[in-house]
C-alpha cells in the first residue's frame, strides 16, 4: 500500500511502513509486517492520524486508525478498526475527513 495513493490534504506523512504489505496475499501470511507502528500523518493544530496493527504480529489482530489532537490518546477524535487492507483504505479516508474537519 503506497502513501501516495491517498489525498492527505493538509497532512504530511512523517512515517509510512505499509508499503511492505502485499494486497494480493492474505494478511495471515504477512504477520512479520503487522506491527503497532505502521504509519503516522501530521496535520496542523497538533492533529495526528496514526495507523497500527493490534496485537502486534498476531494473525488474528486488526488495523486501528486513530486521529488525536495535542497528543490526547485517551480521547481520540476518531478511532476505528479494520480487518482487511480494503477496509483499512476506507478507514484511512474516514480518518482524513475527521483530521481535516477539526482544524
Amino acid at each position: 500500500m503506497i502513501s501516495g495513493n491517498f489525498d492527505w490534504r493538509t497532512g504530511a506523512v512523517v512515517f509510512w511502513d505499509l508499503d511492505c504489505l502485499d494486497e494480493s496475499q492474505p494478511l495471515s501470511d504477512q504477520t512479520e509486517h503487522l506491527k503497532e507502528d505502521l504509519a503516522q500523518v501530521e496535520y496542523p493544530d497538533g492533529i495526528v492520524l496514526d495507523i497500527g496493527w493490534y496485537p502486534e504480529f498476531a494473525a488474528t489482530g486488526n488495523f486501528v486508525v486513530c486521529v488525536v489532537q495535542q497528543g490526547d490518546w485517551e480521547q481520540p477524535l476518531f478511532k476505528q478498526s479494520a480487518v482487511t487492507i480494503e477496509d483499512l483504505k476506507a478507514t484511512i479516508v474516514a480518518g482524513i475527513r475527521i483530521a481535516e474537519g477539526h482544524r
